[in-house]
């Protein structure tokens, strides 16, 4: 399950119900509920704010949450050897030391729903 935060406000409203549906049902006129619970990933769920009056008469607002399961793209393995002719094998404990440096494996690759927003 995964939390969200929800909050709401209705004005102008006596004698008025509010409700949060599907869940919890009736609220208060200003209120928020912390921990809102979603289904696990990939889903989408149908949040509606509901208002009766003393008539009946109903006003509705609803949100669409859609979520999405985020797979990492897996981490290639890759090893370059670089030979450069006319140089020496030979190393010493601080090349080693800087070689080890410069070998930082390169970041994973973003799919393009993963980057953030560029403009042009």
């Amino acid at each position: 399950m995964l939390p969200i935060n929800l909050s709401w406000e209705v004005k102008n409203g006596e004698d008025i119900k509010v409700e949060i549906l599907p869940a919890p049902g009736v609220v208060g006129h200003k209120d928020s509920i912390t921990q809102y619970k979603l289904s696990k990933p990939p889903s989408s769920e149908t949040i509606t704010l509901k208002v009766t009056n003393k008539a009946g008469e109903e006003k509705t607002q609803s949100v669409i949450i859609q979520t999405v399961e985020s797979t990492l793209p897996k981490q290639r393995k890759s090893s370059t050897t670089i030979n450069n002719p006319g140089t020496s094998n030979t190393s010493t404990g601080s090349d080693r030391k800087n070689a080890k440096s410069s070998n930082k494996p390169a970041p994973p690759e973003l799919s393009p729903l993963e980057l953030p927003p560029q403009f042009n």
